[in-house]
């Protein structure tokens, strides 16, 4: 491996721990009232389980350049995506908008993956996909995409 970059997400901690806190208050306050909190105390438990699944997977944007292609990760392993280098046709340092967001969708400029931040790399390849990988280091991620394809032309 030529270079491995995990970027973090506080924000999605805090929301994460957030979320359950209410949650659980709400089971709190369902059992403080008198009320029967079994089927609540359900709902809350899937609800928590939910949200942090969510927190973990969405916590963490993992990028690894390998001798051979470019990977990239949510947080827990899932979603995930690839690019061999040899059908990289360009690699350039880009900025994405408040308006496409964050996350893994299409947007107008390709497929964007993006945990916090506006900084990304874009990925073009032979077939015309494009992919927006969203990095708090994008020139780091551009110089080691570049020794790869070099070693790789050696």
């Amino acid at each position: 491996m030529i270079y491995r970059h995990t970027q973090r997400s506080a924000w999605y901690v805090a929301v994460t721990l957030l979320a359950i806190c209410v949650l659980w208050a709400a089971t709190l306050w369902g059992a403080l009232s008198g009320a029967s909190t079994a089927p609540l105390s359900l709902r809350i438990a899937g609800g928590v389980s939910v949200v942090l699944l969510l927190g973990l997977t969405f916590s963490s944007l993992t990028v690894a350049v390998h001798e051979d292609q470019i990977a990239w990760w949510f947080g827990l392993g899932w979603p995930r995506g690839h690019m061999c280098l040899a059908d990289v046709l360009d690699a350039s340092a880009t900025r994405t908008t408040l308006l496409q967001g964050w996350g893994v969708h299409l947007t107008a400029s390709g497929w964007l993956w993006n945990l916090s931040g506006l900084n990304a790399v874009r990925l073009r390849n032979a077939r015309k996909r494009t992919v927006l990988l969203g990095t708090d280091h994008p020139q780091e991620l551009l110089d080691a995409i570049a020794r790869a394809r070099w070693a790789g032309a050696a």
